[in-house]
C-alpha cells in the first residue's frame, strides 16, 4: 500500500507481471503495518500466503537480531571514540550485506520476494 497525501493506493495489481509464477501478497507485520511479498506455493502445498507469512516472520526475527548488533556497534564505537564517519560507512555496509543475505533466505527458504 502507497500512501500519499493520506490516501492510500494498493499497487499490488501493478506487481504481478513482474513475478511470473508467484502471487503478490500482503502480509501484516507484528506492528500493524504491512509489507507485499511475491511467494511461490510451498514445497508441500503451502499457498502463497502462508509462506509470505513464515518469511516475514523469519525476516522480523532477522531484523531483531540485526538492530541489536547495529546497536551494540554504535555503542562500542561511541565507547572507543571511533570518527562517526567510520561508524557510518562500516554500519552502511554491514546493512547492505545484511539484506543481500536476507533476500536470498527469504528466497531459498521460503520461495518469497521482500517486495516492501
Amino acid at each position: 500500500m502507497l500512501t500519499l497525501a493520506g490516501i492510500g493506493f494498493d499497487l499490488t495489481p501493478l506487481l504481478r507481471p513482474f513475478y511470473p509464477g508467484r502471487e503478490v501478497v500482503s502480509v501484516t507485520a507484528s506492528d500493524g503495518t504491512s509489507f507485499a511479498y511475491a511467494c511461490k506455493p510451498g514445497p508441500n502445498g503451502e499457498t502463497p500466503q502462508a509462506q509470505a507469512e513464515r518469511a516475514h516472520a523469519a525476516f522480523e526475527e532477522n531484523l531483531d537480531g540485526f538492530a541489536d548488533a547495529f546497536v551494540g556497534k554504535i555503542m562500542t564505537d561511541i565507547e572507543e571514540d571511533t570518527p562517526a564517519l567510520a561508524t557510518g560507512l562500516t554500519l552502511q555496509r554491514d546493512a547492505e550485506s545484511w539484506a543481500r543475505a536476507s533476500a536470498v533466505r527469504l528466497e531459498r527458504e521460503f520461495g518469497c520476494i521482500h517486495l516492501g
